[in-house]
């Protein structure tokens, strides 16, 4: 895009003389020129056509250093370096009118880019929240921009709320899309959701620090908690109406498969993780005192990949997620007892270890599962293999320090007193 808009290229003895009001237009149609470019760029060809206003960004990052020669190289063609004076790393940086066109500018980039290419739209949607986020904090801004808009009706201390609840007016609206659309769990709901918990991203693009960044934090985790609780209400319905029909053990396994598809649909949140080990533990003891195995597996199923996820969290912070390790462990041994191969009963029961270090019916599975490992040591090859009976020992010595109690552990020590003296170990 090379633009001859100026006389510079003509010989001196015919270049016109350009009064300040010449100079004024030719800028403005150089800055529409521009703004259109970049729309483009960023929007698509087929995009809407931009109100004449949105060239007031083009004239505002004239100002900044560095802009008129972002503006020049734009009009030859070139648009990297204004592209990158209006994605900087600080948005806070930047004067508040130029703040107010680029929320407004890169809000519009993420609406045409929503279905064409969701991506880019997020992308554009978190530079839109960061420049709004660092508008927030222009008080006096905000308050003649709300003075502007309602006249002098409202007093400075109402002007400056107004301004303010304008700037996190965006937020606002995110939460409303996750909660309107999250019984259906729909795709814009999920957007949402997943653009209010990068809001932490768009914070620190707007310099935000402190308790500043910490409430925008919260507010958009108090949204996202909202509409992740919106779209599991109507499964604990289905749970509690199973319940009262005594259907859980028939019904449970459908019921949460839904909470499964509501994880993946919030981009794995804790919150659902929370909830699907809560519900799940629950059920999962009806399940466990069932006749055979296949209602607990049937239940064990949808919930795997979720309880693995809380118990990674578990495993990460054990403090912060104390109250859920037991559940976890829990469930890991349900899910241990429903296992046909030795070695992967052993490993889940061996992570409730993890988990849990202290929980009962791990540790009472660990010791029988141990004792039982010992005998097979012990089998008549054990007369013949040195490596085999140590092994077998140090099997019995951690089974009867996870549980003394255990029914088959005095069985176990029996066989290996045995075993030694008829090796010669001990005496008779």
């Amino acid at each position: 895009m090379t633009i001859l808009l100026r006389a510079a290229t003509m010989p001196s003895a015919m270049a016109p003389t350009f009064r300040a009001d010449d100079e004024a237009l030719l800028a403005r149609l150089e800055d529409a020129m521009v703004m259109e470019a970049i729309w483009r760029r960023q929007a698509g060809p087929s995009a809407p056509p931009l109100p004449a206003r949105a060239s007031g960004m083009i004239a505002l990052v004239r100002q900044r250093p560095g802009g008129a020669a972002a503006v020049a190289r734009a009009l030859e063609g070139d648009l990297g370096p204004i592209l990158a004076l209006l994605v900087p790393n600080r948005t806070a940086d930047e004067p508040p009118a130029l703040l107010h066109h680029e929320a407004v500018h890169f809000g519009r980039v993420a609406d045409i880019l929503h279905a064409s290419d969701p991506d880019a739209s997020d992308e554009a949607r978190l530079r839109s929240i960061a420049a709004w986020l660092a508008l927030g904090e222009e008080r006096r801004y905000l308050e003649d921009l709300a003075r502007r808009a309602a006249g002098n009706a409202l007093s400075a201390a109402d002007a400056e709320a107004a301004g303010r609840s304008a700037a996190l007016r965006v937020l606002d609206d995110l939460g409303q899309k996750a909660r309107e659309g999250a019984r259906e769990r729909t795709p814009e709901a999920g957007r949402a959701l997943a653009t209010l918990a990068r809001v932490q991203r768009a914070a620190q693009a707007a310099g935000l620090v402190g308790h500043a960044a910490t409430s925008i934090g919260r507010r958009a985790d108090t949204m996202r908690a909202g509409a992740i609780a919106v779209a599991l209400a109507p499964i604990l319905d289905a749970l509690a109406d199973a319940a009262a029909r005594d259907a859980s053990l028939a019904e449970a396994p459908a019921i949460l498969a839904r909470v499964h598809a509501t994880w993946l649909w919030s981009e794995k949140d804790e919150q659902v993780e929370r909830f699907a080990v809560d519900e799940a533990t629950t059920i999962g003891w009806a399940a466990y005192r069932a006749t055979g195995w296949e209602p607990l597996r049937a239940l064990v199923a949808p919930m795997g990949p979720l309880v693995d996820r809380m118990a990674d969290r578990c495993e990460a912070d054990p403090r912060r997620h104390l109250a859920y390790a037991a559940k976890c462990a829990q469930f890991l041994v349900f899910r241990g007892e429903c296992e046909t191969v030795d070695a992967r009963k052993w490993e889940l029961i061996e992570r409730a270890l993890r988990v849990c270090p202290t929980h009962r019916n791990a540790r009472l599975i660990a010791c029988n599962l141990l004792c039982e490992r010992a005998e097979v040591l012990l089998g008549a090859g054990a007369l013949f293999q040195a490596s085999a009976v140590v092994a077998a020992e140090q099997a019995i010595t951690r089974a009867a320090e996870l549980h003394p109690q255990g029914r088959k552990l005095e069985a176990a020590r029996r066989r290996l007193v045995e075993v030694r003296t008829m090796r010669g170990e001990l005496r008779p």
